[in-house]
Parts: structure tokens; sequence; C-alpha cells
């Protein structure tokens, strides 16, 4: 097999491959912070109960930036303002929670560690 195609079949299988390794290996990283989803987070500001993970995991990050830290969560340097953590829901709703962390998430008392991608997110317990 000549040089170039054996170049040519490498960069290949390495394109081929590349996003299962990506994926795979994203959530084994540092989390981007960890957190205790309490009853304060399953509620809106104005009192309002929360019914998605998406608006939850906000009010959590909203809850830490905004207003005070009331359940000593884990502080990120990353979701300080509404546009950033409206771009986290909106990541949460791209993203493939799975049922056991989506229902940890909406009975609340849980702990999580969300992994932000930008686009996407993994939330763990």
């Amino acid at each position: 097999m000549s040089s170039r195609k054996t170049l040519v079949t490498l960069l290949s299988s390495i394109v081929l491959v590349s996003p299962f390794l990506t994926t795979a290996t994203q959530a084994q990283g540092n989390p981007t912070y960890c957190t205790w989803i309490t009853p304060n987070d399953l509620r809106s500001t104005n009192g309002t109960p929360l019914r998605s993970v998406d608006q939850i995991i906000q009010q959590d990050r909203a809850n830490v930036h905004k207003f005070g830290n009331p359940d000593r969560d884990q502080v990120d340097p990353i979701f300080t303002s509404y546009e950033k953590r409206l771009a986290l829901a909106e990541a949460v709703r791209r993203s493939d929670v799975s049922p056991g962390v989506r229902n940890a998430i909406l009975n609340g008392n849980a702990t999580v560690c969300v992994y932000f991608y930008g686009n996407t997110v993994d939330i763990v317990q």
C-alpha cells in the first residue's frame, strides 16, 4: 500500500471516529459547576412553579448569581447574566437528559453536575 493511500485511510478513520471520541469523553472532564437542586430552584422569581428541567437549571443559576446564593451552591464564572442563563436553558432543551436525572431535578433535592459545551449540556448525578 502506498504511503499516500495509507495516509488517506488513516485520515478517513480519524474523521469517522472523532465525533464518538468527543462525545464519550465530554462528561469525563471537570464539570462547569455542580449544584444542589432545592425547593428554592423549583419556583420562578415571582413564585410560579417551574415544570421543566431547563427552567429549573436556569433558576438555580439565577439564585446563585442574582439572589444571593441561598443554597450555597457552587459559583460558576459563566452564567452571571440573564442572557447567559437563557443560553444555558436553551442548551438544556437541546440536550438529552436521562430520565433518572430529569426526574431528580423535577422533584428537587438532587445534586447534579452540569457540563456546558455551548450548544448542549450533559447533566449527571
